[in-house]
């Protein structure tokens, strides 16, 4: 992802934001890298037809909305922990939506394998076919929760090694708590109880009142079994975790005093 970061690095230190070019550039760098080819060959910019939609993958199709792009530029720089720039911001916002979309793209090619990640977005697919169901759980349907999660990891990546000329320590880690925050964010907490109900867990409540009888067991089966998996990959599709891990991450999301990429792989090796 060399280039990508060459692009980043420009843009943000001549205070620019990503153009339409730009965009498309990244997106042509990942589909060549990732060889998406066969399934992305098309990169559209058009008016907005989705409410709320910044980018939409559909088919072979990429799509960015003017009307949404517009939207991530209107936003404010008010956290204090932020030593950068609103443009800075900015282009990170449209980097993870860029990397949010190649994460559905991935989850479409796999779709069709035999793993309990591939069966998940199988059940979100069929999902999608129950009128207003994936709109109206939209914050707990498992294939956006791990689109968002990657969208932001990805970005991070990028911006994590983006020269200290150009970012600060304390942005870094200002990027960091936002990944963390986002895999969080689709948690329910009590923190009374110190307990945690994950998207997965939320989603097999509402599946209780569809007759949806095949996609509740295939779910709670794969719920079941996520105990086998270390706490990233259960993170990143929204499966169960303890209040103890929930606890674990949210230090990483809390800390502002190391600048290292350790947190992933600590959160790789702990079950």
């Amino acid at each position: 992802m060399e280039d990508i970061l060459k692009i980043i690095y420009i843009c943000n230190k001549n205070r620019k934001i990503l153009s339409k070019h730009d965009i498309k550039r990244i997106c042509e760098i990942i589909i060549k890298e990732k060889k998406y080819d066969s399934y992305v060959n098309k990169i559209n910019f058009k008016s907005h037809e989705e409410l709320d939609s910044v980018a939409t993958y559909d088919g072979n199709e990429l799509c960015f909305y003017k009307d949404g792009l517009e939207l991530l530029k209107s936003i404010t720089v008010s956290d204090a922990n932020l030593n950068g720039s609103k443009i800075d911001l900015i282009n990170y916002k449209i980097l993870s939506t860029i990397f949010h979309e190649f994460a559905h793209v991935r989850q479409h090619i796999i779709t069709n394998s035999y793993t309990d990640e591939s069966r998940i977005y199988r059940i979100c697919e069929k999902l999608y076919h129950i009128d207003n169901f994936y709109e109206d759980n939209y914050s707990i349907m498992l294939n956006e929760v791990n689109a968002f999660a990657l969208g932001n990891l990805n970005a991070y990546k990028i911006y994590k090694n983006l020269p200290r000329g150009i970012i600060t320590v304390n942005d870094i880690n200002f990027y960091k708590r936002d990944v963390l925050n986002t895999v969080l964010s689709s948690y329910e907490v009590d923190l009374d109880k110190e307990k945690v109900k994950s998207p997965s867990e939320q989603l097999l409540n509402v599946l209780k009142k569809y007759d949806c009888i095949k996609i509740y067991d295939e779910l709670k089966k794969i719920i079941e079994g996520s105990k086998n998996y270390n706490l990233y990959n259960r993170l990143l599709v929204g499966l169960p975790i303890s209040f103890k891990n929930y606890a674990y991450v949210n230090m990483f999301a809390t800390n502002f005093n190391n600048d290292d990429y350790k947190f992933i792989k600590k959160l790789q090796k702990k079950k």
